[in-house]
C-alpha cells in the first residue's frame, strides 16, 4: 500500500495538535485501521508509535487527552504515529480466571499486537514519505495500549505468533509502557533474546492492570514488577518507575512524567546518554480520576 493512496482527510477535532495526515495501513474482516501521523519539528530523532488504552474495549487514536503529549514529543523532535487497533474485548463481560475470558484476552492481546506490527510495517515500508528511520522505531501505550507494546517486544524476542509480518531480524528501537503487563500461557516470562531498552511506569496499587504477577498453572499475567524482575535475573538493563500507592492514574501520566520520558527517548535517539534506573516514587500531584479507581471486573461487567 503506498502512502498516496492510503492519506485521507482531516476532520476538525479539540486535540493540542493536528496531525498532518491520517493513513490507512490495513484492511481487516471487520474494520479499517488507520493512523495519525504527527511529524516532528525539525529533524526527527525517531518515530514514537502510540498505542492508545481502555481495556481493550473502548479509546480512539485521536482522544484529545493524549493530545498535549503527543505536542510535546514532536516540539522535542520525535515523529508520533497513534494507531488504530481491533478491540478484542469490546462485548466482553465477567472478567476473571475463566475459561471463556482468558481465552478473550489472549485473542484481544493478539489482534492488538498484529494491528501495531501492520502499522511498524507501514511506517518502515513509507519510511523515507514519512521522514521516518526505521531503525529508530519506538512502541508506547498506555494501559491496554502498554500491554500491547510489552507484548510485541516479548513476543519478537521469543518468536511470537503476532509479529510476523515484521521484516526478518528487525527490532524496535525502544518501548516506553504506562501501567503495563505481558500475558504468557508458558508459565513465567523469559526473554530469548534480550530485548530493545525498555521504560516502564506503574502504580504499585493499580488495580487493573497487575502490578506484580498473577498466576494460574501456566498462564502468568505478569505487571512491570513481575517483568523488571525477570529482566533483572537475567541481566538485562531496563527503567522502571514504582509509584508508591498511587493507582492506574499512572495510565494516563504523560504529561506529568514526560522529562523521564524525554530522557529515555533522547538515551535512545542518541541525543543524550541511555541510563537505566529502578524508582520508588511518592508523587500526590498526579490527577486521580474516577476509572482510575475501579478493578479490572468493574470494566467487564
Amino acid at each position: 500500500m503506498t502512502l498516496a493512496s492510503a492519506i485521507i482527510s482531516q476532520a476538525p477535532d479539540a486535540s493540542a495538535i493536528r496531525p498532518e495526515g491520517s493513513y490507512k495501513f490495513a484492511e481487516r474482516d471487520t474494520c479499517s485501521l488507520f493512523l495519525d501521523y504527527y511529524r516532528a519539528k525539525g529533524e526527527p530523532k525517531a518515530t514514537v508509535i502510540f498505542v492508545f488504552g481502555g481495556g481493550f474495549k473502548e479509546g480512539s487514536r485521536d482522544n484529545a487527552h493524549y493530545g498535549p503529549w503527543f505536542k510535546m514529543l514532536t516540539s522535542d523532535g520525535y515523529n508520533v504515529a497513534s494507531i488504530d487497533y481491533r478491540l478484542g474485548l469490546k462485548d466482553a463481560s465477567g472478567a476473571g480466571v475463566n475459561p471463556k475470558f482468558i481465552r478473550q484476552l489472549d485473542n484481544a492481546i493478539h489482534i492488538a499486537v498484529e494491528d501495531l506490527c501492520s502499522a511498524t510495517r507501514f511506517i518502515i515500508d513509507n519510511a523515507s514519505e514519512l521522514g521516518a528511520d526505521p531503525s529508530k522505531i519506538i512502541i508506547s501505550g498506555s494501559s491496554a495500549g502498554a500491554m500491547t507494546s510489552l507484548q510485541a517486544e516479548w513476543e519478537l524476542c521469543n518468536s511470537g505468533r503476532s509479529c510476523g509480518e515484521l521484516p526478518e531480524g528487525f527490532n524496535f528501537a525502544g518501548v516506553v509502557a504506562f501501567s503495563g503487563a505481558i500475558f504468557s500461557k508458558e508459565g513465567n516470562i523469559r526473554f530469548a533474546r534480550t530485548p530493545c531498552p525498555i521504560l516502564m511506569f506503574h502504580g504499585t496499587r493499580d488495580g487493573i492492570v497487575n502490578y506484580k504477577r498473577t498466576k494460574f498453572f501456566r498462564l502468568c499475567f505478569a505487571g512491570s514488577s513481575a517483568i523488571s524482575a525477570a529482566m533483572t535475573k537475567a541481566g538485562i538493563p531496563h527503567s522502571i518507575y514504582r509509584y508508591e500507592g498511587n493507582g492506574h492514574e499512572i495510565a494516563a501520566a504523560m504529561v506529568q512524567l514526560y522529562p523521564l520520558t524525554l530522557q529515555f527517548l533522547d538515551g535512545i535517539a542518541g541525543a543524550g546518554p541511555l541510563t537505566f534506573t529502578d524508582a520508588c516514587v511518592v508523587d500526590g500531584n498526579i490527577p486521580v480520576p474516577d476509572w482510575a479507581k475501579m478493578d479490572y471486573k468493574g470494566l467487564y461487567k
